[in-house]
């Protein structure tokens, strides 16, 4: 049976490229064939572009047809806003969110979006329905300028400094180069830093791990300031004024001076200055009485409204079994300051009625006394006057240390050599004052040694003698050189001076 001769399109394209059917494929290849291929896809194109719509039947309209396109297009179209028929262009600008400043405020996300619209005439080729023209702008260039906040400035860190503190542990504490400290302390004016007092007295600002700048308190009215200045550091001090007012206290003594002062509103330390003015004139451990009085003007120190301390006492007045005592301070030319009684004398003795501030006298001089530990009577040629052991034994005038040491019953002992003709010893002493030692000269008021009970002695206690040309006097009693008065050139001036603080405490004492 002969073989029937099959189509090119019935037949599986893979074995046409095979060797066998590579005849029977050729004459595929023919140009006939191609050129009327080429034809039929000319006639479609041209029927498509006359009749772009073909799929929508080509007779008229009618209203129904219309409103289906109109939907058909707003389906497509963003809703938007009424055009009006002017041709308009706006641009609305939204603020930046609350807080949000420049660049900060580009990276929000968007809450809104104002797109502005430009309104395009109706033409006879344009369709009636959504004639408008969207076009969205861009924001002026203006606006897209940033503006980049300001970093804040480092705040003040204020530093507790403890005992045993310096300023290089510190900066390694706060994280900076210790080196800086020590280039800060060794320049002129900063040295205090080399020995910071104890309290919140230092602060710092940091930066970056640098020191920016450092500040200390020298005291209340000292602060020392240091400021970067490049590789640098400068140093400055300010030095601030204190506001000066005078107070008056006037005080009725009805036990002992310093609980009575105390209770006046007066402190030990401030009690004590009162007390050292009139030390020549008054011996505080056998003059004072019951009923006594005392009346002082005085500076009080005060910054920025908070009480800063006790200035100078400007004048005083001591009412002791009925005696006035009355002491005015004087400022000379050279700014030396001194007190005088109002009528110019000096109240400044050569020597202290008394080696301790304020105590009691357990026994007096005599020349038969009983001794408490001897047992047997003997003469006590000086004054024991009482005492908690390390309280303070002043030299009662200015001279040169002759002996200081162990002196058979006086125990722990210090003599002292006023002048040619005379001389005080301290006895039962628990320890010396710092530098007294064979040789070396004292000021009056220059604490010597301190209270104790080494030697013969029941307690701690102060032997006092004085001696006029080696024989023993009585210390209460003795007459003593005064210092000078005050001086020619300005006794004129001092009197008229005095005068006035003297009807001041007139008024104080109601004299």
């Amino acid at each position: 049976m002969p073989r029937m001769r099959q189509h090119l399109f019935d037949r599986d394209l893979r074995y046409v490229i095979k060797p066998r059917y590579a005849a029977r494929a050729s004459a595929l290849g023919s140009h006939s064939h191609w050129i009327a291929s080429i034809l039929i896809a000319v006639a479609v194109a041209i029927w498509l572009g006359r009749a772009p719509d073909a799929s929508i039947d080509r007779a008229q309209p009618d209203a129904n047809d219309t409103a289906v396109l109109k939907a058909q297009i707003a389906s497509v179209l963003v809703a938007e806003p009424p055009i009006s028929k002017a041709p308009t262009t706006s641009v609305q600008t939204l603020p930046p969110p609350a807080g949000m400043q420049g660049l900060a405020a580009l990276s929000m996300p968007a809450k809104q979006t104002n797109h502005a619209t430009k309104a395009v005439p109706a033409g006879p080729s344009t369709p009636a329905v959504g004639d408008t023209a969207r076009v969205a702008l861009a924001p002026p260039r203006d606006s897209l300028t940033a503006t980049i906040p300001v970093a804040p400035a480092p705040h003040w860190q204020t530093v507790e400094i403890r005992k045993g503190d310096s300023l290089t542990r510190i900066f390694k504490q706060l994280g900076l180069d210790p080196r800086h400290a020590i280039i800060i302390a060794n320049k002129p004016g900063a040295r205090v830093l080399k020995n910071l007092r104890i309290g919140p007295h230092l602060k710092v600002r940091i930066s970056d791990d640098k020191l920016v700048a450092l500040q200390y308190q020298q005291n209340l009215t000292t602060l020392l300031r240091v400021a970067t200045t490049g590789s640098d550091y400068s140093i400055d001090t300010v030095k601030r004024q204190f506001d000066i007012t005078e107070r008056e206290v006037t005080g009725l003594i009805s036990d002992s001076l310093y609980r009575s002062a105390l209770r006046a509103g007066l402190s030990d330390q401030f009690t004590y200055s009162l007390a050292s003015i009139f030390q020549w004139q008054i011996d505080f451990a056998t003059d004072i009485r019951k009923g006594d009085r005392f009346s002082v003007v005085f500076e009080e120190k005060s910054l920025d409204g908070k009480k800063a301390g006790k200035g100078a006492i400007l004048a005083a007045e001591f009412v002791v079994s009925g005696n006035h005592y009355r002491a005015v301070r004087q400022v000379s030319k050279d700014g030396t300051s001194a007190y005088f009684a109002p009528d110019g004398t000096s109240l400044r003795g050569v020597f202290l009625r008394s080696p301790v501030a304020i105590t009691r006298i357990t026994s007096g001089y005599s020349l038969k006394r009983f001794h408490p530990v001897l047992k047997k009577w003997r003469a006590h040629r000086g004054v024991d006057y009482a005492g908690r052991t390390g309280t303070p034994v002043m030299a009662t005038g200015a001279g040169k240390v002759i002996f200081a040491g162990r002196k058979g019953g006086y125990g722990k002992a210090v003599i002292l050599k006023h002048g040619g003709r005379y001389s005080t010893l301290y006895g039962h002493l628990s320890r010396y004052g710092k530098g007294v030692r064979k040789g070396q000269r004292v000021n009056q008021g220059q604490v010597i040694g301190y209270i104790g009970s080494t030697g013969l002695a029941t307690g701690p206690h102060l032997h006092y003698e004085f001696r006029v040309n080696g024989r023993h006097r009585n210390p209460l009693t003795v007459r003593t050189p005064k210092a000078a008065p005050v001086n020619a050139a300005e006794k004129t001036a001092f009197l008229k001076h005095a005068t006035a603080w003297a009807k001041r405490l007139n008024q104080l004492t109601g004299a």
